[in-house]
């Protein structure tokens, strides 16, 4: 299919990290409205893992493209 194949539980987990860290501010800052973290911790995730993934496609997915990454099935198949 020529598709790489990545889970994207690191997204998730770069989007509840921020959700975590959100929730602690509002915990130790801002008390009286901490029942209103999630309205701030939603955009905040979704940046997070915006800014994730779009380091990793610069770092390292785009590299991965046109295929040359991929084993060789045969001794001397290589390119």
């Amino acid at each position: 299919m020529g598709v790489i194949n990545m889970a994207h539980g690191e997204l998730i987990m770069v989007g509840a990290y921020a959700t975590y860290a959100v929730q602690n501010v509002f915990r130790s800052h801002f008390p009286g409205a901490f029942d209103a973290y999630l309205l701030a911790a939603l955009p905040a995730a979704f940046l997070a893992a915006a800014l994730t993934g779009m380091l990793m496609e610069r770092a390292v997915i785009r590299f991965l493209y046109g295929g040359h990454w991929r084993p060789c099935s045969r001794p001397g198949a290589c390119r």
